[in-house]
């Protein structure tokens, strides 16, 4: 089996290749899937892994992941989706600033998951995202590629779900502005579409209501910097 690669976009490499070149830290095979090269590229989880060199298998082919998820792993090295709540793999000072950050907000991220709660089973911060404002991951190894592979699948009755968590960017502009407001609940609440919105068009998924979206984007941002 031979994939395109983060690291190797030119060309074609192996799972040997692949082994050869981790990093001794390195735990997992890291994968991310998608419908081109090109949307898998720019989905936000990516871009921690570009800024440490770290390689990603970019599987553009549908049967692909479904291959991956079969063997689980490659000598024994396990393969993980980037889009995997659990893929991150931090310093004990990066858990330290995340869990700060989490404590501080915790009443924010509160108010956001209960006014998702119908979308996400949670709110997190992220130690993924480099420049993005958010990101969705998943639980249990299905990603949101895979969960629209199973659901556009002949005689397929049932709908697939997979368990969403959101993970926001706390260096963002955009966390800053709901922590301006994260006292007032019902403003959040509110507003939280804003954050699923922003992470489902980042993920190369539609939304259900563009104008709206963009509507709040724009109060918040102006009521945040009055």
């Amino acid at each position: 089996m031979v994939f395109h690669s983060l690291n190797n976009e030119d060309k074609y490499i192996s799972l040997a290749e692949y082994k050869e070149k981790m990093t001794k830290e390195q735990k997992y095979i890291y994968y991310a899937a998608g419908e081109s090269l090109d949307a898998i590229k720019l989905l936000p989880q990516i871009e921690k892994y570009r800024k440490n060199n770290v390689d990603v298998l970019l599987l553009d082919q549908k049967i692909d992941e479904f291959c991956l998820m079969m063997l689980r792993e490659y000598d024994k090295v396990e393969f993980k989706s980037i889009s995997d709540e659990s893929a991150n793999e931090i310093s004990k000072e990066e858990q330290e600033k995340i869990d700060n950050i989490t404590t501080e907000n915790k009443r924010l991220l509160d108010t956001i998951k209960e006014a998702l709660a119908d979308k996400v089973s949670d709110v997190v911060i992220s130690s993924k995202l480099v420049d993005a404002p958010v990101c969705v991951s998943t639980k249990d190894g299905l990603s949101l590629e895979m969960e629209k592979t199973l659901n556009e699948q002949p005689g397929n009755e049932e709908n697939v779900k997979a368990e969403k968590i959101l993970e926001i960017n706390p260096d963002h502009p955009l966390f800053k502005a709901f922590a301006a407001i994260q006292n007032d609940d019902e403003l959040v609440k509110e507003y939280a579409s804003i954050l699923y919105d922003e992470a489902m068009l980042l993920e190369g998924r539609e939304i259900a209501n563009k104008q709206e979206f963009i509507k709040k984007i724009n109060d918040l941002i102006a009521r945040a910097f009055k």
